[in-house]
């Protein structure tokens, strides 16, 4: 029900296009884009499913949306295209746990989306959950996901050939002390 429209204009296409579709406009709730960070957050308490946009998925709005408790349905790339831009959606709903907002189909997209907006229990337990959810995820683990890039990072070094590093560390004192690296592969001698 709710859209995010720019502009009156842009309303009014917005509006004509569902008129076209035999859906009443007097349904919709057009919000103005929302420039101050808490207001546009507070949007989502209007919202009960969110659609991932095809066929470039959600990011950022994917995030929000569901750290806001809005479950969003997503369509996935057929497995044969495999396209990034068009899987976020569906790496970020896995990731939390969710492989049921994902459809597989066009189909399955709306079959999904109309069946969760008419379930209001489940709508309700989502809406408590997803947060946490989220934030016990890899999505929400900012500390294991630096250190899980920089073991990459250090594994990639290696396999160039690059050499183990000593880290020069500055102590309380304002003196500076090098130690190895503690992680990163072995290197071959």
């Amino acid at each position: 029900r709710m859209l995010h429209c720019w502009g009156r204009r842009f309303c009014f296409v917005l509006q004509e296009l569902f008129r076209k579709e035999d859906i009443d406009p007097s349904r919709l709730d057009m919000f103005p884009l929302i420039p101050a960070t808490r207001a546009h957050l507070e949007a989502y308490r209007h919202m009960d499913v969110a659609l991932d946009p095809f066929p470039y998925a959600g990011t950022t709005t994917t995030c929000e949306a569901l750290y806001m408790g809005v479950p969003v349905i997503t369509l996935a790339s057929p497995v044969e295209q495999n396209v990034h831009a068009h899987n976020v959606g569906a790496t970020l709903l896995t990731s939390i746990g969710h492989p049921e907002l994902v459809a597989k189909t066009a189909d399955d997209y709306v079959q999904k989306a109309a069946a969760l907006a008419s379930d209001s229990a489940r709508l309700r337990k989502l809406r408590y959950s997803l947060r946490g959810d989220m934030m016990s995820s890899p999505l929400g683990q900012a500390d294991q996901f630096v250190e899980d890039l920089e073991r990459m990072y250090f594994e990639m070094w290696g396999a160039k050939g690059g050499k183990r590093m000593k880290a020069t560390v500055a102590s309380e004192t304002g003196k500076t002390s090098t130690s190895k690296t503690k992680k990163g592969p072995k290197q071959k001698t």
